[in-house]
């Protein structure tokens, strides 16, 4: 069965979104897929956004702004098509030095914020 709905992006501050934006037309989609593009604002990290796409708990096309470069570029190139869950198993709780956080853990955190908003439109009476 074919649903429309709509690409939505969300920009994420820490623990809350703080802004959220239409991309553009309605498109046809299956049923139970949600699209967006995301930005996530970092917190305690030398990375200071980190942009990816989730589709049914996919992320795809991660990018950092900032920190390491070509750590982050590898990282991302291996994390693209990984679900959620893989994500945050394998990435959740990695430090950086002294600091409480890394950027590994940071996109773990975003992920799953998106994930979970994601899930939660879904229920919404339409």
């Amino acid at each position: 069965m074919t649903v429309y709905n709509r690409l939505r992006g969300c920009v994420i501050l820490g623990t809350e979104i703080i802004q959220e934006r239409t991309i553009g037309k309605t498109v046809p989609v299956e049923e139970g897929i949600n699209m967006s593009h995301c930005t996530y604002h970092t917190q305690f990290v030398c990375a200071k956004q980190i942009h990816f796409d989730i589709q049914d708990d996919v992320v795809t096309n991660i990018r950092f702004d900032g920190g390491c470069d070509g750590n982050l570029k590898a990282l991302s190139k291996v994390l693209d098509g990984w679900t959620v869950d893989q994500i945050e198993k394998k990435l959740r709780g990695n430090l950086c030095g002294k600091k409480p956080t890394s950027c590994a853990d940071q996109l773990a955190i975003a992920v799953r914020k998106a994930a979970d908003r994601a899930k939660e439109e879904h229920r919404k009476p339409a």
